[in-house]
């Protein structure tokens, strides 16, 4: 993607990128906590690197493995690029930069995007496990969602055979 250009083609590449993250990563999150491998060393280091960040977590925070330090790096960091607040940021620009075709309000695709790191923060804040568990499955169902959106508004679709381009 380095030598692209940065037109609307590029961004949709892109935003469709962040939410395959966005799904695979939170989903991770939700099993991870569902099973109770965040709380076993094996479960934890797992998780960790699912998200690519071993080394980030290392570097960071040596040897600990609280609940604490792993949600801090994986979903509230705006610097760690695989952070689920980062990658929700991210998909938002992203949305937000789309070439005159997203409209402003309640109708933008980018709209629900703040209320989910609103949501991660509250439950990481708290550690409460289900209030967690609640915010990885919304995470999860608003990456689909907007997949679905974004199909609808800039992908034409024919309803009939009448109307398909195959012979």
């Amino acid at each position: 993607t380095d030598r692209m250009m940065r037109d609307d083609g590029w961004r949709l590449l892109s935003i469709g990128r962040h939410i395959e993250r966005l799904a695979t990563l939170s989903g991770a999150m939700a099993s991870g906590f569902k099973t109770g491998a965040v709380f076993d060393d094996n479960g934890f280091s797992a998780i960790v690197a699912m998200f690519d960040s071993t080394i980030t977590f290392h570097a960071q925070y040596q040897q600990r493995r609280d609940l604490d330090a792993l949600l801090d790096l994986l979903v509230l960091s705006q610097d760690n690029p695989r952070s689920l607040s980062w990658v929700i940021k991210s998909l938002k620009n992203r949305l937000l930069k789309l070439h005159g075709t997203e409209p402003e309000g309640e109708k933008s695709l980018a709209a629900s995007l703040p209320a989910l790191i609103g949501r991660l923060l509250d439950a990481s804040q708290t550690l409460n496990a289900q209030q967690l568990l609640t915010g990885f499955d919304a995470c999860k169902t608003s990456a689909f969602s907007l997949s679905d959106q974004i199909s609808q508004r800039y992908f034409s679709h024919a309803s009939s055979a009448s109307q398909s381009l195959s012979v």
